[in-house]
């Protein structure tokens, strides 16, 4: 979080206009709910982390929750550092899911950390909800 705060000054963006929130979704969704809808979302979990987050099982869990969330042109970014899951994972999940948040781009994890295999490395998908194909 403290990280987050310090991209925001150092992208001379306005620290009042964001939250920063330490909020296990599972946990912690009615609070969520209540301090919505948000324009941006950035998640980012874990790929394994025992029993309290499997991407396979939680992923989807995830994309459900997040249309009672966000506002109706959000942005998204979807992050998913899971060798053994592709990109495809997450467009299939958010086609069948949520498919009025539409794909926009990959980003790539900056030209300082070149991966051998993209597909085994971090993917970070942007999509927009309510965007026209």
């Amino acid at each position: 979080l403290q990280t987050g705060r310090e991209n925001h000054r150092d992208n001379g963006l306005d620290l009042r206009r964001a939250s920063f929130l330490p909020h296990d979704l599972f946990k912690s969704f009615g609070k969520l709910k209540k301090l919505g809808p948000f324009d941006f979302a950035v998640i980012d979990p874990p790929t394994d982390q025992g029993t309290s987050f499997k991407a396979e099982r939680d992923w989807p869990k995830i994309i459900r929750k997040l249309s009672t969330l966000l506002a109706p042109e959000a942005t998204i970014i979807a992050c998913l550092n899971a060798p053994h899951l592709p990109a495809a994972f997450l467009l299939d999940l958010f086609g069948a899911i949520l498919p009025e948040a539409i794909h926009i781009e990959t980003l790539g994890a900056g030209e300082g950390f070149p991966e051998a295999d993209p597909e085994r490395g971090l993917k970070i998908l942007r999509f927009k909800v309510g965007e026209a194909k």
